[in-house]
């Protein structure tokens, strides 16, 4: 009777010639019981006393005609191993799958595997990882199953019994996670990043304060302060008792308020002093309020055109130093697909940013079951995908109907309040 070992310990590059007594028909349901012999490499010599030629099987899990049982060889002691014409002793099995339908896990995480219900309430597949197992599934001619399943717990237990082939859909390398089942070729590499929404302008009243810079403030301040003192006491050094035209005693009081008044750009006092240092410091003073004002004016105007927005965290330093020190983490991908969805204005322009800077990068690939024989099938079609640039095609397709999806949701929204 043939002996099957534990399936641990071949891999997909292991090589296995196993002498064995049962008759060609009892050969069949052997070896689709068991992983070894039905999908790895794998040829058995049938020992008979019907004559001194050995004819030599192998169980191709996919032809034209099924899962059969070929004759690739036959063993003499004369001649030994000879490859019958039109075979190898260990062929490519998984070179074509001639439409079998091969199973895999898979649940909706966008923008990489998303499901939406069509019409007949069919289930019908989108995202990149869809797409680019679409790829596959043409150049090898197979038809893809979801596997149905509950939690991605159970999406990768699949994988690890062999009941799914795949789970075509991105995780993250890790040590613990190799330790339960493989994974195919590294082909993307998912960053986890911030995303936050960009700082907006001041409240409408600070932008009168903005125009200018906290010391021009405090230096006209100063001035404001200083100046009425001064020509105050000109005027006193000069006159003790001085009226205005309306009959009443000139007070500090009343030449801080014109002074005011001219830096505010308002007419000149009714009654200037007659003394020289006294009027050269209110020519003075008019100088001043006429610089200061031209500058606040063109300053104002500019600042209300074209608003300076305050920088925006880039970085995860900026990010600790901001104002509130918190975002939203989460991989790349997800957040621009979510930002295209969600957060696009009509016009185009985004309500959140992504950060230039990453905080933790990582590996990500498909889970494979551990050694499994189609696993360099399946890297070698990967890469072909993304060397012809394919996936980011599928990246692009994504994104953009994602973002026509969210301006579309928007008119419709806006049409129906109005």
């Amino acid at each position: 009777m043939l002996e099957v070992e534990d399936d641990n310990q071949y891999t997909n590059t292991t090589h296995t010639l196993s002498l064995m007594v049962p008759v060609l028909r009892q050969l069949q349901p052997l070896l689709t019981a068991y992983w070894t012999y039905s999908m790895m490499n794998a040829a058995f010599l049938s020992l008979n006393d019907v004559s001194s030629s050995y004819p030599v099987f192998t169980y191709l899990p996919y032809t034209p005609a099924g899962p059969q049982v070929v004759h690739v060889a036959s063993w003499t002691p004369l001649l030994g191993v000879v490859v019958t014409e039109g075979h190898m002793l260990f062929p490519e099995k998984f070179s074509n799958f001639y439409g079998t339908r091969v199973n895999v896990t898979a649940l909706p995480f966008a923008p990489f595997w998303e499901e939406r219900k069509g019409l007949g309430n069919i289930t019908l597949y989108s995202g990149t990882d869809y797409y680019t197992l679409a790829a596959i599934a043409s150049a090898l001619n197979f038809t893809i199953y979801v596997v149905p399943t509950s939690s991605w717990a159970e999406v990768t237990r699949l994988v690890e019994e062999r009941v799914s082939f795949m789970a075509p859909v991105i995780h993250n390398v890790m040590p613990h996670r190799r330790e339960k089942y493989d994974f195919s070729f590294v082909y993307e590499y998912v960053s986890m990043d911030f995303g936050m929404a960009p700082p907006g302008l001041q409240a409408q009243w600070k932008a009168l304060y903005y125009p200018l810079s906290s010391n021009v403030w405090l230096y006209t301040l100063l001035a404001l302060l200083f100046m009425p003192f001064v020509l105050f006491i000109a005027i006193r050094m000069e006159y003790t008792n001085i009226r205005s035209s309306s009959g009443s005693t000139l007070d500090l009081s009343k030449v801080f308020h014109d002074m005011t008044g001219m830096l505010l750009g308002q007419n000149l006092p009714r009654r200037l002093p007659r003394i020289l240092s006294s009027r050269l410091l209110v020519a003075t003073w008019l100088v001043f309020a006429i610089v200061f004002a031209s500058a606040y004016r063109g300053n104002l105007t500019a600042s209300l055109t074209l608003p300076k927005y305050p920088p925006r965290p880039e970085t995860l330093p900026q990010l600790v130093d901001s104002v509130k020190s918190q975002a939203h983490l989460d991989n790349r991908r997800y957040q621009h697909y979510n930002i295209a969805k969600r957060f696009t204005r009509p016009d185009g322009s985004e309500m959140l940013y992504i950060g230039r800077e990453s905080i933790m990068p990582g590996q990500s690939a498909w889970p494979l079951p551990h050694d499994a024989p189609y696993t360099a099938v399946i890297d070698r079609h990967l890469m072909a995908v993304i060397e012809l640039a394919l996936r980011s095609e599928f990246k692009s397709y994504s994104i953009v109907t994602n973002t026509h999806s969210c301006r579309t949701n928007y008119f419709t929204f806006s049409s129906d309040l109005w």
